[in-house]
């Protein structure tokens, strides 16, 4: 209940980002907040499984190109093999702006790849395709 005793609701939609560079983290982070969403964030391949499983966010944005030991596709094809994050939506992040990893990434069967750099509308357009698949339209923080 909030403090004018008036009951409100507001879905909160979580995203997982994983990649290992710090300034992009943060970057991709502080947009999404400011869009609404609640953020994971994760550093590497491990640590986004790990976070994956616990927080079981609503959809996960993952670099391409992680650090060993678990690059992003590992991570992803680990994600599709449990019962516990299969449904999860899972797109891409990077540097191949040629379109070979996009044909990649949609020959595998994930829902989205974007080249770095991407603008702010292409992360927020991806973030709400992503999150529009298993919970309707993308409801954020202060929807009422």
């Amino acid at each position: 209940m909030s403090r004018s005793g008036v009951y409100t609701h507001a879905a909160r939609v979580t995203v997982l980002f994983a990649d290992d560079d710090t300034d992009t983290r943060f970057a991709y982070q502080s947009l999404a907040i400011s869009e609404g969403f609640l953020v994971e964030l994760a550093a590497d391949g491990p640590e986004a499984l790990l976070l994956a499983n616990i927080v079981h966010p609503d959809a996960i944005v993952l670099d391409v190109r992680l650090r060993p030991p678990l690059d992003g596709f590992e991570v992803a094809r680990r994600l599709r093999a449990s019962p516990h994050t299969r449904a999860i939506p899972i797109a891409f992040v990077g540097g191949d702006g040629r379109g070979k990893m996009r044909l990649a990434v949609g020959a595998a069967g994930f829902e989205g790849y974007l080249a770095k750099p991407c603008s702010a509308d292409e992360l927020l357009a991806l973030l709400n395709k992503l999150t529009s698949q298993n919970n309707g339209p993308a409801i954020r923080a202060g929807a009422r």
